[in-house]
């Protein structure tokens, strides 16, 4: 097992660690009007990824800046920083969830099978958005996302994404 915090690149993925990105990928010498004018534009740009306006949101969606999928698989050594990052919207909470919570309970005995289907069909739901939008989810993020251990949301995680590459 990995001695890694599996939660700690969350914290990492910040407006200010894609701007140093930014400024050590992009940029050779800083200098000069016309390069602090594109500086200034790129970090508008980011802030703008980063702060969407509320306008672009619905309600039961949730803002996250995740990893950038840039087709290649994460390279052992390599810092949470290095890897671009892109921030989507998620969609946690759906009309069809409300509908789902006041048109019918389910019996006690079926309760924890019914919370564990509507877990799958979040984390599915949040993995693809974030698939369509050039965006990849940890399981660290998937488990904050859901509210759920670690150990919970790894298999269930596993899982979609067996079921989802045979689909």
């Amino acid at each position: 097992m990995s001695r890694v915090n599996p939660y700690a690149s969350i914290e990492k993925r910040t407006f200010e660690s894609a701007l140093l990105h930014l400024l050590e990928t992009e940029y050779g010498l800083l200098g000069g009007r016309r390069i602090l004018r594109l500086l200034v534009e790129d970090v508008l740009t980011l802030q703008g990824e980063f702060y969407p306006p509320l306008e672009q949101l619905g309600s039961g969606d949730v803002v996250w800046t995740c990893t950038a999928d840039e087709g290649k698989k994460a390279e052992p050594g390599k810092r949470t920083e290095e890897y671009k990052t892109v921030t989507v919207k998620l969609p946690l909470v759906t009309k069809a969830d409300l509908r789902t919570r006041t048109e019918g309970k389910a019996p006690r005995s079926k309760t924890r099978e019914v919370a564990k289907e509507r877990d799958k069909e979040r984390l599915a739901r949040m993995v693809r958005a974030a698939e369509e939008q050039g965006g990849l989810l940890t399981i660290a993020e998937l488990s904050v996302l859901l509210n759920k251990s670690y150990e919970v949301t790894r298999p269930v995680a596993r899982l979609f994404v067996c079921l989802d590459y045979f689909d």
